[in-house]
């Protein structure tokens, strides 16, 4: 899995420690950011399903 520090931004907030990478396992690019201060999970959490075979190869 590889896995990039980024820094993501929207009108409202800057996260200097989101993520953003690949995922072999799931075939899939993802990105995280954006974490709840009380259960401190992403808010921002992309790409956490398995690619869909017929998708990818149209």
């Amino acid at each position: 899995m590889s896995r990039y520090a980024i820094t993501l931004r929207t009108d409202a907030a800057t996260d200097d420690n989101a993520v953003i990478g690949y995922d072999p396992p799931l075939r899939t690019y993802f990105i995280q950011g954006f974490k709840d201060p009380k259960t401190e999970q992403p808010v921002l959490w992309l790409g956490t399903h398995l690619v869909d075979d017929a998708a990818r190869r149209s």
